[in-house]
């Protein structure tokens, strides 16, 4: 289980890793870059971006991360 302990330690790994990813984000229509880093159990940081499709307009990366 993740607890705060765990996370106020890789606070700045995963501030980074979602700032890094921020830059790929494809933002044709809103313009507004999102990046997200998710900690697990294993200590793995997961980080991804926004990608806007006219096709799917409410994919967000925090949908996508579920």
């Amino acid at each position: 289980m993740i607890n705060e302990h765990m996370i106020s330690e890789n606070f700045e790994k995963l501030f980074q890793a979602a700032k890094d990813v921020r830059d790929n984000a494809h933002v044709p229509y809103s313009k507004f870059k999102v990046g997200a880093a998710f900690l697990t159990e294993d200590n793995s940081i997961i980080a991804g971006c926004n990608v806007e499709n006219a096709a799917y307009p409410n994919l967000n990366v925090q949908k996508q991360a579920q």
